[in-house]
């Protein structure tokens, strides 16, 4: 026997895979060794495991199925079921180098505001501090800004440096993509400073997602609008922000190299100015729920991470010290991808049906 292990039996069919993995798993729930350090009786299991997790890239798989191995995301699109729900494969192109996910087999295709409130009035649920004094706290400005540092995206709002803010697009795919927002629009409502005394006392942030959506603008085929947007804030001298301006931007409909075709939006409490600008504000909140939740946590999150789950299950054997570092971290990450990828990034799924309506 090894060194600190009491004696034991295995009752298993000899040469299975199941034998293999009982072995390893009834040893690594003791000790962890590295590759040079493992004992020599241990070590054709090792490699054999190994094996077997890494499959020979055929067949499909079922969620039983101890085998991870990489695909391209060709699950996204349904196209049998209807050529509007058709989408891209992303991984594996020029185009859409990455990511990639755990290959499963599969082949490629062939409430109004009132129902909210009744989810708190006589419930067990508690009612959000932001509304128990007042319904209609939500719509002012001061907690418009407070949600966008206490929401799922708070690190995306930034410093303003520039006036007007300018974009890093290349101007000779995409024109004229700089900000329309002017000292006019913003001036007024600095508590008595200039502009560029604004800049200098680091007072103005920005909300910019402008150059990020504007690219794929173009092949949205919605009717209704999916704009890119900048918000323009302004700190104040109790440590809280207030909103200057909200700039929506369309692509150009004569072309790209035209530039973009935007309107601005400023603070109005009253009438139809009050209206259009809690719309224009509930745009920049859904813009940048959309971003947080396709790119800061999908994207740059589960789909970044799955093919390291996919690796440390190939290449380290479960005896490793790192896998068992790891494993916790990485516990049903490839089951939520998955699910993702067939009610909520897929064809006509969650995003497609409320963030960023259509294709």
């Amino acid at each position: 026997m090894f060194q600190g292990m009491a004696e034991f039996t295995l009752f298993v069919i000899p040469g299975s895979t199941l034998l293999i993995s009982t072995i390893l798993t009834v040893f690594s729930s003791l000790i962890r060794y590295l590759p040079s350090e493992t004992p020599g009786p241990l070590c054709g299991y090792r490699e054999r495991e190994l094996v077997n997790l890494r499959g020979d890239g055929t067949g499909e798989l079922k969620e039983w199925d101890r085998v991870y191995d990489y695909a391209y995301c060709n699950d996204l699109g349904n196209p049998d079921r209807d050529p509007k729900y058709a989408r891209p494969v992303l991984g594996g192109s020029v185009e859409y180098p990455y990511p990639r996910r755990g290959r499963t087999g599969r082949p490629p295709s062939e409430t109004g505001f009132q129902d909210v409130f009744d989810l708190y009035e006589g419930s067990e649920f508690p009612t959000p501090q932001v509304i128990k004094e007042d319904k209609s706290a939500w719509r002012t400005d001061k907690e418009f800004a407070r949600e966008m540092l206490a929401g799922p995206n708070p690190v995306f709002n930034r410093r303003l440096k520039e006036f007007p803010p300018e974009s890093k697009l290349d101007p000779e795919v995409y024109g004229n993509q700089n900000s329309s927002i002017t000292k006019e629009h913003i001036e007024n409502h600095l508590d008595g400073l200039t502009i560029n005394k604004a800049l200098e006392k680091k007072r103005l942030f920005i909300l910019d997602h402008h150059d990020t959506l504007m690219p794929y603008l173009r092949i949205n085929t919605t009717s209704t609008k999916t704009y890119a947007l900048r918000t323009v804030l302004f700190l104040k001298d109790d440590g809280t922000l207030k909103p200057l301006a909200i700039e929506l931007s369309l692509p150009h409909p004569d072309g790209d190299k035209f530039g973009a075709v935007s309107k601005v939006y400023t603070p109005a409490e009253h009438g139809v100015e009050g209206s259009i600008w809690q719309l224009a504000k509930a745009y920049a909140a859904v813009n940048d729920s959309g971003y947080h939740q396709l790119l800061s946590h999908w994207l740059n999150t589960h789909a970044v991470i799955e093919p390291f789950v996919i690796a440390t299950n190939r290449q380290l054997s479960v005896l490793h010290p790192i896998n068992k570092l790891l494993d916790p971290h990485f516990r049903d990450t490839m089951n939520i991808n998955a699910l993702a990828r067939q009610i909520l990034i897929n064809a006509g799924g969650v995003v497609e049906s409320t963030v960023y309506p259509s294709k």
